[in-house]
């Protein structure tokens, strides 16, 4: 008898994406035919699968010992399919990409449309936010993130694509008025512009280098702000010291609207890392696409 498996495999992706209405919107069908794909495999095993109430979903022993048991043979069906899509010369389907708004904008756009003019039968979808998503849930196939150092251990499969170093910044303007700052002892009598994950309190700490002294230098916070591109916008116009890559300030600093503060020193680097789903082996588009963008991305960042 030919078994039709459609309702074990709503049930695995109501598990993976975490509610009814997320697993449709990854399977392209209504919440209705999940949550009725459900019911009937419960019935069909004679056994409750779910634990439903209104705030969320959870896994009966039954429930999650069908999961843990099912879910790796799924993934290794979408795993021979897209073995057998590799056939092809050109890539097909969608990837869902996020990355930081300013990241995605000002580097990713143009190399992403390079290689969707290789690749014309993908479809390119692109959640630009700062925050990290969770990559199971929201269904994304490829986040890039910015860290300081390794990123924490995880399931996720992280690759590491290039070093982004950092350095002071003020407007021309700002310079101009306030004159060149000699020596990093001095940043606690300017204005500085800070990202979130930096404590928000009056006085901060700065950890620069020169090659030979490294050292924790005191600042003072005048805005604080999860966005970069706002923060360079503050800069911009004069109120203060901006502490940032020199890939996002590369334009500013060609068109002579921004210098460099102190520029014999810098601060920690930025590494850039491309972060995948847990999995055995990444689809043959998400490869495709990777292969494409990391050396071009490396040799953006290395241009600056």
């Amino acid at each position: 008898m030919l078994k039709d498996f459609s309702d074990t495999l709503a049930f695995v992706r109501v598990v993976q994406h975490g509610s009814f209405t997320s697993a449709a919107q990854a399977l392209g069908v209504s919440k209705a035919r999940i949550s009725r794909k459900v019911r009937e495999l419960e019935a069909r095993l004679n056994v409750a699968l779910l634990k439903r109430s209104t705030r969320r979903l959870g896994l009966t022993e039954a429930g999650r010992t069908l999961f843990e048991q099912s879910e790796p043979l799924f993934r290794a069906l979408d795993e021979a399919e897209e073995g057998a899509a590799e056939l092809s010369a050109l890539a097909s389907g969608k990837i869902t990409i996020t990355a930081p708004a300013w990241f995605s904008s000002g580097l990713l756009a143009p190399t992403l449309a390079e290689f969707h003019a290789t690749q014309p039968e993908l479809r390119l979808d692109m959640i630009s936010t700062h925050e990290p998503l969770d990559l199971i849930s929201e269904d994304v196939d490829i986040a890039f993130r910015l860290w300081i150092g390794e990123l924490p251990a995880s399931e996720l499969v992280a690759r590491h694509i290039a070093t982004l170093p950092r350095r002071l910044f003020a407007s021309a303007r700002y310079a101009e008025e306030r004159g060149a700052l000699e020596a990093p002892e001095h940043l606690i009598d300017h204005p500085a512009l800070i990202t979130h994950v930096r404590k928000p309190s009056d006085t901060e700490r700065l950890w620069l280098t020169n090659g030979t002294t490294s050292r924790e230098f005191p600042i003072r916070a005048a805005s604080i702000s999860s966005d970069p591109e706002f923060l360079k916008a503050m800069m911009m116009a004069g109120n203060g010291l901006l502490f940032a890559t020199e890939l996002q300030m590369r334009s500013a600093i060609a068109s002579g609207e921004a210098v460099i503060v102190l520029p014999e020193w810098r601060g920690w680097p930025v590494e850039l890392y491309a972060v995948l789903p847990p999995g055995r082996r990444p689809p043959h588009k998400i490869r495709t696409l990777l292969d494409f963008l990391a050396p071009r991305l490396v040799r953006e960042c290395a241009s600056v």
